[in-house]
């Protein structure tokens, strides 16, 4: 049997949410993605089909006539996928996962995203494990859990998420009552905030400072006696709140950054290659685990779009 020749869901997803509302920025409030993610997956959409769905006026969107009239069928198709997901949904079993992820990995990217898994699948609990080092299965029985590196138990499959990326980054005001700055030897000059031994100590990797962030770019770190922080999540709170620059990872920082909250005071960046996976128990089928791979993985494509633009 032939391939259905049909546009991506992530595409129809965003139409179909922008159409109902006649607004892109409630549709990116709806899905939980950013205004550009649903512009983005329109334009896809625009060109697979040939035609423009809307007509973008000031502060708004109108549906073209060929739009509205593919709206109606989008909208009675995601009607019937609803109705038959939710038949088979009542019919199951619920389920806990138990997720292990670092502190910070919860609260700053797993937090402001989970609301979405939770409303698409309101009948899965979920059971997060927050540590203060990198997880591992033996720290309590784990489905699954995410972290940076190879895999380290042989009970357990591996999906490469994303990698990691760093850069500097501090609040607006800090930027208005500091800067500009105009290259990174003058970063040098500023407060800059940063983890002390405690926080790499009991994880698996070599830690990433600002001496070692500034060495790839042959700067040498001064030590200019700045802030210093066992914890990384309050580390950044000191950024929000105007009193220095902090080395950030990407996805940390891409919500404060989306929000205007925080801004990265210079383009430079630094990749490594500690992608972060999404180890999980080698099992038989687990829908409940199946459906959030599904997503975890979805939201890091959208990480790394977010981060190309």
């Amino acid at each position: 049997m032939p391939r259905r020749k049909i546009p991506s869901f992530s595409s129809l997803l965003a139409f179909e949410s922008a159409a109902r509302h006649l607004s892109f920025k409630q549709a990116s409030i709806d899905l939980n993605i950013t205004q550009a993610a649903i512009s983005r997956q329109i334009k896809l959409l625009e060109i697979y089909l040939g035609v423009e769905l809307f007509i973008r006026v000031h502060r708004a969107v109108k549906l073209t006539p060929e739009g509205y009239a593919f709206y109606l069928d989008i909208s009675k198709s995601f009607d019937g996928i609803e109705a038959s997901a939710a038949k088979i949904v009542s019919s199951s079993d619920s389920k806990s996962i138990t997720i292990g992820v670092m502190s910070s990995f919860a609260s700053l990217f797993l937090a402001p995203r989970i609301g979405h898994f939770t409303k698409m699948y309101p009948e899965i609990s979920l059971y997060i494990v927050t540590l203060d080092t990198s997880p591992t299965p033996q720290d309590v029985e784990l489905d699954m859990y995410i972290a940076m590196g190879a895999c380290r138990d042989t009970g357990y499959e591996s999906t490469r998420l994303f990698n990691e990326t760093i850069y500097p980054v501090c609040s607006p005001e800090y930027l208005n009552n500091h800067g500009p700055i105009s290259s990174i030897k003058e970063l040098n000059d500023h407060q800059l905030l940063t983890t002390d031994d405690n926080h790499w100590k009991h994880l698996p990797y070599e830690p990433i400072d600002w001496k070692v962030w500034l060495k790839e770019y042959n700067i040498t770190h001064k030590n200019n006696n700045g802030l210093c922080y066992s914890n990384y999540t309050i580390m950044i709170n000191t950024a929000l709140s105007g009193h220095g620059i902090c080395l950030g990872w990407h996805h940390l920082v891409i919500d404060y950054i989306n929000k205007g909250l925080l801004v990265r005071p210079v383009g430079e960046y630094k990749t490594t290659s500690r992608d972060h996976h999404l180890f999980i128990k080698k099992r038989t089928n687990d829908k409940n685990i199946s459906l959030f791979k599904e997503w975890i993985i979805e939201e890091s494509k959208l990480l790394l779009d977010e981060f190309r633009h």
